[in-house]
């Protein structure tokens, strides 16, 4: 019995759009995660990532209680004037 000859060889394909869609928002995160910047430096940082990611980026803001809302609203004004609807709020237990 002979073996077949015409062998067709398939090209491997790698999708690269779901790994870009977790690592640039990995890395937004490693960028500012525990830095301390203030208003203006992070109108501008969110301003240029939003323009990057073409508005899909996603916004985490770690306060407590006892931040004054005055502190906060200016980082909302930043992400809604870049156009950045994905903002949330992330609490720490208290204990934890």
């Amino acid at each position: 019995m002979r073996a077949p000859t015409n062998r067709t060889r398939t090209s491997l394909e790698f999708n690269m759009t779901p790994m870009i869609d977790v690592t640039f928002p990995l890395i937004i995160f490693f960028m500012l995660a525990g830095e301390v910047v203030d208003v203006p430096e992070f109108r501008r940082r969110i301003g240029v990532e939003a323009q990057r990611t073409e508005g899909a980026l996603e916004v985490r803001i770690r306060a407590d209680r006892s931040v004054p809302y005055r502190a906060v609203e200016p980082l909302l004004s930043a992400c809604a004037n870049s156009g950045v609807w994905n903002v949330g709020f992330t609490v720490v237990h208290e204990g934890d």
